[in-house]
């Protein structure tokens, strides 16, 4: 793109050189000097050059519009760029495993403690929860796998959560693309289990975090914030022989 710019940069330089430059000149009163005038005249005070040098002073010039242009046209789109970064206060992070063929993969985003009472307060007990922050969390599976001992076939899904103060409800939903849970429609779940909830001795996450513990086949996906966790219990399927 930038190869092609400047060629169309290059190619005006030489039509304007050739035609509307000389006309400027005339414009102006003074007298166009021949390739073979190597002496620099004044005319009405002004230097007047041979064609060879005023088309290296032109080509300069062009040059440096060149430049010019091109931190207009992307200094914004750097600024954008850092801006988008900057006000996202609760980072998207990434939780996977694997066993032979099957990938599970989670994204959500990390909000933080910040000193604040969390379940039962920020996070109401008996209300769906996003199950971090910002879009609703995913989970996405390339191969059937056991959730809790109930099956989940391969694609990707919303999980939501209802926290309880002794045990968390677990929702896996088919809708994509949500803003939080305001959306959420019970009638896309897929699977819905409960899970025992557990209070961690002398340990506090300050941001949201899910974690996968795994274990050949077998393995434990741990949703843990302040001094709270769940753990929901996965077996990967091993592959069918072809």
């Amino acid at each position: 793109m930038s190869t092609g710019f400047m060629g169309v940069c290059h190619s005006f330089e030489k039509k304007f050189f050739l035609t509307a430059w000389p006309r400027s000149f005339g414009a102006t009163g003074l007298s166009v000097p021949s390739p073979s005038d190597t002496q620099v005249q004044r005319t009405s005070g002004f230097p007047l050059l041979s064609l060879a040098e005023s088309y290296q002073w032109f080509k300069r010039v062009v040059h440096r519009f060149q430049f010019s242009l091109l931190l207009f046209l992307f200094c914004p789109l750097f600024a954008k760029a850092q801006e988008a970064i900057k006000t996202r206060p609760s980072p998207l992070a990434i939780a996977s495993a694997r066993y032979k063929d099957t990938y599970l993969k989670i994204i959500f985003s990390q909000p933080h403690k910040k000193e604040r009472p969390i379940f039962g307060s920020l996070v109401p007990y008996g209300q769906v929860w996003r199950t971090g922050a910002n879009e609703a969390t995913e989970i996405t599976v390339t191969k059937d796998i056991l959730l809790n001992n109930v099956l989940l076939k391969a694609g990707t899904y919303s999980i939501f959560t209802i926290p309880e103060k002794d045990a968390w409800t677990i929702i896996i939903n088919s809708d994509l693309g949500l803003w939080g849970s305001y959306n959420y429609n019970p009638k896309m779940d897929v699977l819905r289990f409960k899970v025992p909830s557990q209070l961690m001795q002398g340990a506090v996450y300050e941001p949201f975090s899910i974690m996968i513990e795994q274990k050949n086949d077998k393995a434990e996906i741990i949703l843990a914030w302040d001094s709270v966790q769940v753990r929901i219990p996965v077996q990967f399927n091993e592959p069918k022989l072809q």
